[in-house]
């Protein structure tokens, strides 16, 4: 009778790993599958793979190839312009790697999370405010991991957000005092420029960064765009060194 029941229970436990790399075979099957049909841009049967995939790469407890799942997922929801359901996919991906942990992928998802809402042709103050905060996480962990060229990449992408929100803000400006702005804007860039002299002897890089913003209000209100974008970046790198002194 033991004998029986110790055939039994081998049969049984051989038949259950059996199905197990059955699974997960066929979780990589529609994986790669998804994946093939992500580059001939047949994006719906994409979607469909990645989540057949991902179901069973999460039920034989594969965390990692069930982020990667997601995330491929989010991408294509953003090719296809659904923003919010690739960020609700990437944000799943996420939770994910910070349980694992993987602080590299979770630091890579959330600078992929920012690229969803940053657009450098729209001024949308929200999906702008959204992409900082994830840059902003992203950057954090890739500072932790000292990744230099992420790091340097991660600024840069910053740096654009708030060019881009500055702009936004000058351009408010702009309207509310267009008149009396650009009756005096030639006598104001000039006081200026004397006062920016005095602040870079005194090495004050607070009063230099605002001199060059509000010389790019000027600027901008004399239709002298090149120059306008010049103080603001040169506003903003400076505001960026006194943040990070």
């Amino acid at each position: 009778m033991k004998k029986i029941v110790l055939i039994i229970f081998t049969f049984l436990l051989l038949a259950s790993v059996s199905f197990s790399q059955l699974t997960t075979e066929q979780a990589f099957k529609l994986r790669d599958e998804g994946f093939d049909l992500y580059n001939k841009k047949q994006y719906s049967q994409a979607i469909e793979k990645y989540e057949q995939a991902s179901k069973i790469f999460l039920d034989s407890s594969d965390l990692e190839n069930t982020a990667f799942c997601y995330e491929m997922t989010a991408n294509v929801y953003f090719i296809i312009d659904k923003k919010n359901t690739s960020e609700e996919y990437y944000i799943k991906a996420l939770n994910i790697y910070k349980k694992i942990p993987d602080k590299n992928k979770t630091a890579d998802t959330y600078i992929n999370l920012g690229d969803i809402f940053f657009d450098a042709t729209s001024n949308n103050e929200k999906d702008l405010e959204k992409a900082l905060k994830y840059y902003e996480e992203g950057l954090k962990l890739h500072k932790e991991l000292n990744l230099k060229d992420s790091v340097n990449t991660d600024l840069e992408k910053i740096k654009n957000i708030k060019t881009i929100q500055s702009v936004s803000d000058l351009n408010k400006v702009k309207y509310d005092s267009n008149v009396t702005v650009r009756k005096n804007a030639v006598d104001n860039i000039e006081h200026l420029e004397n006062a920016l002299k005095k602040a870079v002897e005194k090495n004050d890089r607070s009063a230099q960064a605002s001199i060059y913003y509000t010389m790019a209000v000027y600027y901008l209100n004399l239709n002298e765009y090149k120059k306008t974008s010049q103080y603001l970046l040169k506003s903003a790198d400076l505001n960026d060194e006194i943040k990070n002194y």
